[in-house]
């Protein structure tokens, strides 16, 4: 299993990557490409693209549970 995270509220020094408060991680298991969770405004699709990771190949999307920091994004992802 590969985990990458693409949004969360700690900023990483290491990285020119948005953070903010809320959740978005990227896995990968078994040749499928699970999105999980989509942080609060969208921005994990800039750190995604920022990663080089395709977003359009994603098999599936799960959300934790509805708090708009972890679902947010959601709204982005589909336009």
């Amino acid at each position: 299993m590969k985990l990458t995270t693409l949004i969360e509220n700690l900023k990483n020094d290491s990285q020119d990557l948005i953070n903010e408060s809320g959740l978005s991680l990227y896995i990968e298991l078994d040749n499928k490409r699970i999105l999980f969770d989509t942080g609060k405004t969208g921005s994990f699709i800039t750190n995604a693209q920022k990663l080089g990771i395709h977003l359009e190949h994603v098999d599936a999307v799960m959300l934790s549970h509805g708090h708009h920091d972890h679902g947010g994004g959601l709204l982005r992802s589909v336009r």
